[in-house]
């Protein structure tokens, strides 16, 4: 998948989901809502996070 596609499925995902907020009455700030479509929020995260579930446990999938 090339960046530019990724970026633009992160910004369709992110609006989505303040839509989905919104339409449910649980963003309510114009602010937040501006601050929750604009950052980028996958940049954030490292690219090969794993969950561990405790000591000794494979991870999950």
């Amino acid at each position: 998948m090339s960046p530019d596609l990724q970026v633009t499925d992160a910004s369709s995902l992110r609006a989505a989901l303040v839509e989905r907020l919104t339409s449910a009455g649980v963003l309510t700030d114009p602010q937040l809502r501006d601050a929750l479509l604009r950052v980028r929020r996958e940049v954030l995260l490292p690219h090969a996070y794993v969950r561990v579930s405790g000591p000794g446990t494979e991870p999950i999938g």
